[in-house]
């Protein structure tokens, strides 16, 4: 279903960040009476682009639904570009519209555990870096995660993305994400290509331990090899070769 996209006007999410501890009483409460009095139609305006809009899904344990979110959120917002997916503008207006629903349920144990410090960092940026941002917040996290894993070469581009999300998924994104070697398309998937590659003869498969034993070796021989110069298949044999042998 074709849909315009949303965004927030920088009035607006200063403002909510502004006044967060007011404002997230009523989410908690899910007063929609009074957030319509802060996102309507002055404050959340159409974009200058359409998606094919697809419900998240908001039902379900977070481990079964996390890499079905992923995949439906990125296949639906591919036309983004990575500018576009860093603004929090776009993820305020979406969150707030589209996306309620699964704001709702993505959250619903911070709800009724009243945990405003979690609810703070899920739905804003205040207090943490843009990058990081991005990754804790939960609703641009599943898109950037469907962007760092998504590999077209493969016959299903998502399968990177269904071994990723698995499992331990807020803690591997954050981990994957912040990572400045990350940022290298050719590196990013030559790890996540090994990291596949060895589920299937690891017990148990892999976990996030090897997701971070594999980033502490590059980041470690980054300081004496070029690794922007290996190809993603180079990459791939590097971390295999590290995971067989510890």
């Amino acid at each position: 279903m074709k849909q315009v996209i949303k965004y927030a006007t920088n009035e607006t999410v200063e403002e909510f960040k502004a006044n967060f501890d007011t404002y997230i009483q009523y989410f908690i409460d899910k007063n929609e009476e009074k957030l319509k009095e802060i996102f309507n139609e002055e404050t959340i305006l159409d974009g200058n682009m359409t998606f094919d809009y697809e419900p998240l899904v908001t039902e379900g344990i977070y481990k079964d639904t996390d890499g079905k979110n992923v995949e439906i959120i990125h296949k639906s917002l591919k036309g983004l570009t990575p500018v576009q997916a860093s603004q929090e503008k776009f993820w305020l207006g979406m969150a707030m519209t589209h996306y309620k629903d699964y704001i709702y349920y993505r959250l619903e144990d911070e709800i009724k555990k009243d945990n405003r410090a979690r609810l703070k960092t899920a739905l804003t940026s205040l207090g943490l870096g843009k990058k990081r941002a991005l990754i804790v917040n939960v609703l641009p996290r599943i898109w950037w995660v469907g962007e760092l894993t998504y590999d077209e070469t493969r016959e299903d581009p998502y399968e990177l993305t269904k071994m990723f999300c698995r499992s331990d998924f807020s803690g591997k994104a954050t981990t994957f994400a912040s990572n400045n070697l990350m940022s290298n398309k050719e590196i990013r998937l030559g790890v996540l290509s090994a990291l596949y590659e060895l589920d299937k003869e690891i017990e148990g498969g892999v976990i996030r331990k090897h997701y971070v034993e594999s980033l502490k070796y590059l980041n470690l021989i980054a300081g004496v090899s070029l690794l922007d110069l290996k190809t993603r298949e180079e990459i791939k044999e590097l971390v295999i070769e590290l995971l067989t042998n510890n």
